[in-house]
């Protein structure tokens, strides 16, 4: 399926791995509360429906000719559920075709760790981050907290060269001085900022505290603006 990601402008999308079961922002992520059902009921897929976790090898040959890719948008594709021999299936279909970028994104970067020597060329690594402060289950779900992403990702940053990015999306309220250090330790090339545009009814900061830590950041990376009021 090709889409525009909403989570990296301009990007299409190569899904053939779908579903979560983070569970975050009070059960209601875009692509659950979004696109399961349309994308269940288009392809007569009850998992896709439900969005259960799993892997549509037919995909894997579907892979759009743009010259930039968001690989798994519509899932975790680096969860802990997710078999390491499905990840490596699905990294070597990229691998043998070359693309100007791959883009991967999660909220378990620890795993990269395992496949640091199978991305392809021109990979981008992500993961969200969309505070510093440690909320209960239900908005950040069943996903490793903040501060233990942050030092994934400076593992990750130790160990190769690629280029890292960082997603404040959802942004939730947090302590300036921290995410700006956060920031600054991760040397993100870009980090995007947007608000809740759902409706979950989470907990985000004052538009004007956010443009502070926009401008904090413009100072040495690139701020990528998403649905900020």
């Amino acid at each position: 399926m090709e889409r525009k990601s909403r989570m990296f402008t301009g990007l299409r999308t190569y899904n053939p791995y779908f579903g979560c079961k983070h569970h975050c922002y009070n059960d209601g992520c875009f692509a659950k509360k979004r696109l399961a059902h349309r994308i269940g009921t288009g392809i007569n897929c009850q998992l896709c429906y439900d969005f259960k976790p799993h892997f549509h090898p037919k995909r894997l040959t579907r892979i759009p000719k743009d010259p930039r890719l968001f690989v798994g948008a519509h899932c975790d594709q680096f969860a802990e559920w997710v078999e390491s021999g499905t990840i490596f299936i699905i990294l070597d279909a990229c691998k043998q075709t070359p693309k100007d970028q791959w883009f991967y994104e999660t909220k378990n970067p620890r795993r990269y760790l395992e496949f640091l020597k199978f991305f392809p060329e021109n990979t981008m690594l992500s993961t969200t981050i969309e505070t510093n402060r440690v909320y209960n289950t239900k908005i950040r779900g069943r996903t490793p907290t903040p501060d233990q992403r942050l030092d994934s990702m400076l593992d990750v940053k130790e160990h190769a060269d690629f280029p890292l990015h960082i997603a404040v999306e959802p942004i939730l309220d947090f302590d300036l001085p921290v995410m700006v250090e956060w920031m600054r330790l991760i040397e993100p090339v870009k980090v995007a900022i947007g608000y809740d545009s759902l409706g979950n009814h989470l907990p985000s900061p004052p538009v004007e505290k956010t443009e502070k830590l926009i401008k904090e950041l413009e100072g040495f990376t690139e701020v990528e603006r998403k649905q900020i009021p």
